[in-house]
C-alpha cells in the first residue's frame, strides 16, 4: 500500500495572515466609531488573533468629508487575502 503525499497538511484549509498583509472586505463593515468600509475596500491587517486569523485591519478610504484612515475590528467572513492578478 502507498502512501497518498499531500500539498499541504491534512485538515489546513485556511490561510494564516501576519501584520501587514494585504486584504478586502468581502461585506460592508460598519462599527459605532467608525466610517462605513464598502465591500471591496482593500486594507492591511494590523493584528491577527492566535490562530493567524485578521482581528483589527487598517483602512484608508476617501469620504465626502475627505480622506479617512482608521482601524476597525473584523469578524470572521469580514475579509479575504487580496488575489495577485495572474497574467
Amino acid at each position: 500500500m502507498r502512501a497518498v503525499e499531500h500539498s499541504e497538511p491534512l485538515g489546513v484549509t485556511e490561510l494564516r495572515y501576519r501584520k501587514g498583509d494585504s486584504i478586502i472586505a468581502r461585506r460592508r463593515i460598519e462599527g459605532m466609531n467608525v466610517p462605513e468600509v464598502p465591500v471591496g475596500s482593500v486594507g492591511t491587517v494590523e493584528s491577527t488573533t492566535v490562530l493567524g486569523k485578521p482581528k483589527k485591519v487598517h483602512f484608508s478610504l476617501a469620504t465626502g468629508w475627505g480622506p479617512k484612515r482608521f482601524t476597525v475590528d473584523v469578524r470572521r467572513g469580514d475579509v479575504e487575502a487580496v488575489r495577485e492578478a495572474s497574467g
